[in-house]
């Protein structure tokens, strides 16, 4: 049976009454949040927990990436992205390095990639490229900082120590984005406005040729892509309001997860594997048992479309990016 999380009245309407002349109150926290953040001044594009699950970073259209404390709710710093919008934020495997992407004119080379110090704010490298940064991954050693989003359609791998260019990716199909490496470092996955997802070997030299295998079914573009933990299962969100789950062994299509009533904007798998978490424009987050592909949970609360969706390294909480200008940080609820 699915559950759905709400939205309560922490009043009785006769003590709302009596309260009328008082100040307005904090608005109310749906039943599974732990916490509302707010400070971003736009629509907040992306959210990613640290390794420890101290600090979760945040970007949006405000122009900052946001470090916050998720415990206490409370702002640790802000970091100022001068160059447009940010779309995506990502953490190093080690916690120490936090990169973020922003832009907004794909005619001129005015977009970033930076690199910071997430304790000190500190700025480590930083990149201009052609159009707006849309999605980027760390490899898993952490040594190589994947990005994407570009309008001449290159997947640009750089170290993360150096700032050096390690390479270019240039496969000569579509637009790529999202893109995510695998656990095991061996295979980039990306999807372009094609509809399809394409997965690449890192390895990959121009004289290998540009197909690459691709896994097909969903009806509009592929909006993110999570990897199991162990590699061996591919989920994927679209616009057609599904996500799907692929067997990456054999390139099947296992699982079509339907229960949204808008585009699917966000994925992600729980650390154990187990669960998936979904963000729609149509408000909700939506919680998933792999196994079965069932919607146990549908968490409701914000006012606009939820845009990312990220767990813990514990898997006991999410925290979910909205378009309402709103972070909430969710109690993951017991199956």
């Amino acid at each position: 049976m699915l559950r759905v999380c709400r939205p309560v009245l922490l009043l009785s309407s006769v003590l709302a009454g009596a309260l009328a002349e008082a100040p307005p109150a904090a608005e109310p926290l749906p039943s599974c949040a732990l916490a509302r953040l707010e400070g971003h001044g736009s629509v907040v594009r992306a959210v990613c927990f640290s390794r420890d699950g101290k600090t979760l970073a945040s970007g949006g259209d405000d122009k900052s990436v946001r470090l916050w404390n998720p415990a206490s709710a409370k702002q640790i710093l802000r970091l100022e992205e001068p160059d447009g919008p940010v779309f995506c934020v990502c953490f190093s495997p080690d916690g120490k390095t936090l990169a973020s992407g922003s832009g907004r004119d794909e005619a001129k080379c005015d977009n970033d990639v930076r690199l910071w110090n997430p304790v000190t704010g500190k700025e480590l490298h930083a990149w201009k490229y052609h159009g707006p940064i849309t999605s980027m991954s760390f490899s898993p050693d952490g040594r190589i900082l994947a990005f994407t989003g570009s309008w001449d359609t290159v997947i640009r791998l750089v170290r993360a120590d150096t700032g050096a260019l390690d390479r270019d990716l240039k496969l000569g199909a579509d637009r790529f984005s999202p893109l995510r490496y695998s656990p095991d470092g061996k295979c980039l996955a990306t999807a372009c406005n094609d509809k399809a997802i394409h997965l690449w070997k890192t390895s990959w030299k121009p004289s290998e040729g540009k197909d690459a295998p691709s896994l097909s079914g969903h009806r509009e573009k592929v909006q993110a892509l999570s990897f199991s933990p162990n590699g061996k299962l591919l989920a994927s969100a679209s616009a057609d309001k599904t996500l799907r789950l692929w067997d990456l062994a054999s390139g099947k299509e296992i699982l079509k997860l339907e229960g949204h009533e808008g585009p699917v904007n966000a994925v992600c798998f729980s650390p154990d594997g187990k669960t998936l978490a979904s963000g729609s424009s149509d408000k909700t987050v939506g919680l998933w048992e792999v196994a079965t592909g069932k919607l146990t949970f549908k968490l409701e609360g914000h006012k606009g479309g939820v845009t990312s969706v990220s767990f813990s390294p514990d898997g006991k909480t999410l925290a979910s990016a909205s378009e309402d200008h709103s972070i909430l940080v969710w109690k993951v609820p017991e199956p």
